[in-house]
C-alpha cells in the first residue's frame, strides 16, 4: 500500500483522497517504511499529502492520521512540522502534550513554535480541568509561560501562547493577561 502511493508520488503524480486516506490505517510495519520514504518526496508533495489528511479527517471521524503525523513532527522542514501539528488538533494523548511543549520551546522554526503553542490550548484546558496527566499538566504550564515571558521569542509565538495560557484561571495569569 505504502509502495503504491510513493510509487505515485514519484512519478509526479498528486495523491488521491483514497490514497492519503489508507495513511489512516498504517501497520508498524508500514510505518517504518512510511519514516524510510517520506523524506524522499519533494517538499510540496508532504505538505499537499499533511494537508488532504487534515481534510479527510474533518470530514471523517474515523480517520486517524495521528501515528503519521507524529512522524511528521521530525520532518527537517518547520512548514511541515507545523502542518503535522496543525493536524493533530484533537489529539489530546498526554504525550502529544509533553511533544508539544518540547517543540514550543525547542524547535528552530517559528512556524512550528506558533503551531505548537496553539496545540498546547487544549491541553492547558484540560490540565485546568484537572483531566491532563499531572506531570504534562506542568511541562504544558511551564512551556507556555517561558513562551510568553522569553523576550528573544518571536512576537507570533509569544502571542500564540499568551491566548493558550490564558485556559489557566489563577490570579498570576490573569495579571498576565492584563499586562500584555
Amino acid at each position: 500500500m505504502i509502495q503504491d502511493i510513493f510509487d505515485k508520488l514519484a512519478e509526479g503524480l498528486s495523491p488521491s483522497a483514497v490514497q492519503v486516506s489508507r495513511l489512516a490505517e498504517l501497520s508498524s510495519d508500514e510505518l517504518r517504511d512510511f519514516r524510510g520514504r517520506w523524506s524522499t518526496l519533494p517538499l510540496t508533495r508532504r505538505l499537499a499529502i499533511l494537508t488532504l489528511t487534515s481534510q479527510l479527517a474533518e470530514n471523517d471521524i474515523h480517520l486517524d492520521f495521528g501515528p503519521v503525523l507524529k512522524l511528521c513532527l521530525s520532518d527537517s522542514d518547520g512548514g511541515v512540522r507545523a502542518a503535522a501539528i496543525d493536524g493533530l488538533w484533537e489529539d489530546e494523548e498526554f504525550r502529544t502534550g509533553d511533544l508539544l511543549a518540547k517543540i514550543l520551546r525547542g524547535d528552530p522554526d517559528e512556524r512550528a513554535r506558533s503551531a505548537a503553542a496553539v496545540g498546547l490550548a487544549r491541553f492547558a484546558l484540560m490540565a485546568e480541568v484537572g483531566s491532563l496527566y499531572p506531570p504534562t499538566a506542568v511541562r504544558v504550564r511551564t512551556a507556555l509561560l517561558e513562551a510568553v515571558h522569553d523576550r528573544r521569542e518571536q512576537r507570533e509565538v509569544r502571542r500564540r501562547s499568551v491566548e493558550a495560557v490564558g485556559a489557566f484561571s489563577d490570579s498570576d495569569i490573569a495579571n498576565l493577561i492584563d499586562e500584555t
